[in-house]
Formats: C-alpha cells, structure tokens, sequence
C-alpha cells in the first residue's frame, strides 16, 4: 500500500492511498465503514472521497479531499 499526502494552493489537505490489489473492490461497505473505519471518518470529517483503478488495472487509489 502507498500513501501520498498532499496539500493544495487553497491549502485543501488530499490523501490517495493505492492499493496493489486490484482484485478487492472499495465496496458500499467500506465507504459506510461497515468494512474498515477510515473512509467513514473522512467523510464525517467533511471530506470528500472517490476511487478509482489504475490505467493498467493493477492497483486502485482512494483519494480524501478536505474542504478548504
């Protein structure tokens, strides 16, 4: 797993974490925290958060985005 942390020009904090397995979808589950805890607190947090697979479909990237 790979995780960048970044902070925008209009000082927005952003978070992609990369996950090598491809193959384990971001489920409903996961982003109402019924399967792990972190995408729930983000949300509840105000972020915003999206998914999405690599162009080569190896990998998949969660990315949080807070306001700013």
């Amino acid at each position: 797993m790979t995780i960048r942390l970044a902070v925008t020009g209009d000082e927005a904090l952003l978070i992609d974490v990369q996950d090598p397995r491809p193959d384990v979808q971001l489920s409903e589950a996961a982003n109402d925290g019924e399967k792990g805890s972190g995408l729930k607190y983000a949300r509840l947090l105000g972020a915003t958060v999206s998914c999405f697979m690599s162009e080569d479909a190896r990998c998949k990237t969660a990315c949080c985005r807070t306001s700013d």
